[in-house]
């Protein structure tokens, strides 16, 4: 069972059940399920997905005579065109099995108990979005997302919703813009997982000045920023008290090179 999205080798797509820009499926598609070898797809995925693993994501480009050749395919694949593929492994199972396997988080290198991703972190996520292995664009809506970024620059926006994000590998942006991405209520806080000393945090589309003050006590001053025990708050209105908090477990301490104000 795959995502898919094929196009030209100009760039003009001609079918996809999956955008693996916005990271979405296509409105109205469900994922592919096929058996390799049976004649139930072209030959280039019989060749090109042998022995790929769950969870993998193959880019392909297959030669003309190993996809729709002379004939073409309708109006959208003309005839001798060369085509590129990018494929996702969801799940698979041997020809005698009635049961599809899923793919896990150990299958993309995701380490939930050294992350701290729980069973009960996981029962409350709405939407799931897992980038590729280059810089890629997370974008949350208004319920709780969880965002993988793997490998890569990623920038991670998880938006309305208690979120969990995870950047993975790589310098990773977690960004954000308004109290209520992640306001200071029980419930509705975000949760970044394995922050690194490369990543930074992006408060700096708020629409007032910030300033951050270490650990030190709130003051009373709007827009203080400060991170202890483990969580970064934000004084945004001046009274003293956190009004925006994201949960950042197993980080013990954020330098100011860690934000962009």
């Amino acid at each position: 069972m795959v995502n898919y999205q094929g196009s030209l080798l100009d760039g003009t797509e001609f079918d996809a059940s999956y955008d693996f820009t916005t990271f979405e499926a296509v409105e109205g598609r469900t994922p592919f399920d096929f058996q390799l070898g049976a004649g139930q797809v072209i030959q280039g995925w019989d060749k090109g997905l042998v022995g790929r693993r769950l969870g993998e994501v193959v880019e392909l480009t297959i030669p003309a005579d190993l996809a729709y050749g002379a004939a073409g395919a309708g109006d959208s694949i003309p005839p001798n065109s060369p085509l590129k593929f990018k494929i996702e492994v969801l799940a698979a199972a041997a020809p005698e099995d009635q049961q599809w396997t899923p793919g896990t988080f150990k299958d993309i290198g995701v380490n939930t108990k050294k992350l701290g991703l729980t069973v009960s972190m996981l029962e409350l996520i709405e939407q799931t979005k897992i980038g590729l292995n280059g810089n890629d664009a997370l974008i949350g809506g208004d319920q709780a997302d969880l965002l993988i970024g793997l490998k890569g620059k990623d920038r991670l926006v998880g938006n309305r919703g208690g979120d969990v994000l995870i950047g993975g590998k790589g310098k990773n942006r977690f960004v954000y813009t308004a109290i209520n991405d992640s306001p200071n209520r029980n419930g509705e806080q975000d949760q970044i997982l394995g922050f690194s000393k490369k990543d930074k945090l992006d408060l700096s589309g708020f629409d007032q000045k910030l300033r951050f003050i270490d650990g030190d006590a709130f003051k009373g001053t709007a827009g203080d920023v400060r991170f202890k025990k483990e969580t970064l708050e934000m004084d945004h209105d001046g009274d003293g008290s956190a009004d925006f908090a994201v949960l950042m477990s197993g980080v013990k301490s954020l330098k100011g090179s860690n934000l962009i104000l």
